[in-house]
């Protein structure tokens, strides 16, 4: 998907974390403001959270969660946490 030459225009259309979109209010007191790109979703039951977290060097990560359950409404804690602890893992792999 790197080489896709489409791949700055998917980009461009993520929502960047606690700046635009479904992520506006979301990482705000957080490191991962601004370094990752995202899409959410929701269906009853259903919540998922898709895209990209940016690390030192010009590293990305691809992050991908669906919670498929009747309480998934309880989840987006869970699902900003994945993001947050993948890029404090970047954060910290970069420094050893």
């Amino acid at each position: 998907a790197d080489a896709s030459r489409v791949r700055g225009d998917f980009a461009s259309s993520l929502a960047v974390a606690a700046t635009d979109g479904t992520v506006r209010k979301r990482f705000t007191d957080d490191d991962v403001a601004d370094q990752a790109l995202l899409k959410t979703g929701s269906l009853e039951g259903v919540r998922a959270l898709a895209g990209y977290v940016l690390g030192p060097g010009d590293r990305r990560y691809v992050v991908v969660c669906f919670v498929n359950h009747r309480n998934a409404g309880r989840a987006q804690r869970a699902l900003d946490l994945l993001v947050e602890r993948v890029y404090a893992g970047m954060r910290d792999g970069a420094r050893r």
